[in-house]
């Protein structure tokens, strides 16, 4: 499965048969080799693919190195120099999917992967790390950062100006050029010191967006939209213009939530609470309002791609005002009551359903999760509604 042999249209890929592709992965010596010999701690099955886009060959080995014409691929490791049975495969094997440059795997896997689970602090606020080994750990980050920008894409030919692989932030954006204008040659590094120079205002606070305080990230914001013009005006690849978008707004979307879950959503203050969600609402809003000017305004003629929207965007606004109309509702209707017919109502556990999701979560996948919350907050609100209605009455009609 992790080969896609099993995939729609696979058949197409493969030079032969799927059906024997997996005999021959049942029937391979290496195979056999890696389940009971001790001294085989690898195993390598990879798909390579000939001039021309002709159709995946399989290769079975024991060792790890890769051809430079691998295309897709899975290493298996052993933990142990244990024989492995079915009983203890799932202990003693890690696996490995490999697709295209193995530099870039290794990037995403200390990115993704790695770093967010060693760099976690514990409930007490220690780092799982000592000092030392955390320096090291984001220096080696860095450095395997460094060395995609410069172009080490074993397995796919170099980087070209269409290609944004490994380019995950609006900082990696910056460091590829940066590294181009530097290292680059002739032409190429002509084009790349044009496009380093439109970018490079905004490159340092891109690096700590995160700690930035909001107005700081607010001017950042604004930057952008003239670093985002002067580069259309560089003749900046459109393709590679709707993916910066695109990955500057996932670095707001990080920025919103970081600062929000800071709070107690549903426990701190009503002021506090709205007041922040409001705050990050503009931030957002700004920055959706610059791309539309540039899209729709600015580049009018020589843009071809419409509009841009960003639907991930658009998912974290319509959940800040849902989040803000709910605490705003219940704090108006709230407020009519005295202490003790909150208790009675039950009112502090009116919030408990969203306690046990992550509410600034909002892709499709969660969305169900949200609906459900949401549904049992109504039920609970239901009954507040019915006695501030029959207070409403009560009054108009004295």
């Amino acid at each position: 499965e992790l080969l896609g042999l099993n995939a729609p249209g696979a058949e197409a890929k493969w030079v032969q048969p799927v059906s024997s592709l997996s005999a021959q992965i049942t029937e391979s010596s290496e195979v056999q080799s890696f389940l009971e010999t001790a001294a085989v701690s690898a195993l390598r099955i990879s798909g390579t693919v000939g001039g021309g886009g002709s159709p995946r060959t399989l290769q079975i080995s024991t060792n790890v190195s890769i051809a430079s014409d691998f295309d897709v691929g899975v290493i298996f490791t052993k933990t142990t120099s244990d024989q492995i049975t079915a009983e203890n495969v799932a202990d003693v094997v890690l696996v490995t999917s490999l697709n295209g440059s193995p530099l870039q795997a290794l990037q995403l896997a200390l990115q993704q992967m790695y770093g967010p689970i060693l760099l976690e602090k514990t409930k007490e606020g220690a780092s799982k790390l000592d000092p030392k080994t955390e320096s090291a750990f984001e220096a080696l980050k860095l450095a395997i950062s460094s060395a995609v920008q410069r172009g080490g894409t074993a397995g796919r030919g170099g980087l070209s100006e269409e290609d944004v692989s490994g380019i995950l932030t609006p900082f990696d954006e910056c460091e590829h050029w940066r590294l181009l204008a530097m290292q680059g040659s002739g032409r190429d590094r002509a084009r790349a010191e044009e496009i380093w120079s439109a970018l490079m205002p905004v490159r340092e606070k891109l690096e700590v967006l995160h700690t930035l305080p909001l107005p700081e990230t607010s001017e950042l914001v604004e930057q952008m939209q003239d670093v985002l013009d002067a580069l259309y005006r560089c003749n900046f690849k459109e393709s590679r213009m709707t993916h910066l978008m695109f990955i500057t707004g996932a670095a707001l979307d990080s920025y919103v939530k970081m600062h929000l879950t800071k709070l107690k959503i549903w426990g701190d203050p009503y002021r506090k609470v709205s007041k922040a969600i409001r705050d990050m609402q503009q931030l957002v809003l700004l920055w959706v309002e610059s791309t539309s000017r540039l899209t729709t305004q600015f580049w009018v003629g020589g843009w071809r791609g419409g509009h841009f929207h960003d639907e991930n965007l658009a998912r974290l606004l319509k959940r800040l005002s849902e989040i803000l109309a709910l605490r705003t509702v219940h704090h108006l209707l709230t407020s009519l009551f005295s202490q003790r017919e909150l208790q009675q109502a039950n009112a502090a556990s009116i919030f408990d359903p969203f306690e046990q999701i992550d509410v600034l979560h909002h892709s499709a996948y969660s969305q169900t999760q949200w609906e459900t919350a949401t549904k049992q907050y109504a039920l609970s609100m239901a009954p507040i509604e019915r006695d501030v209605a029959r207070k409403l009455i009560s009054k108009l009609s004295t």
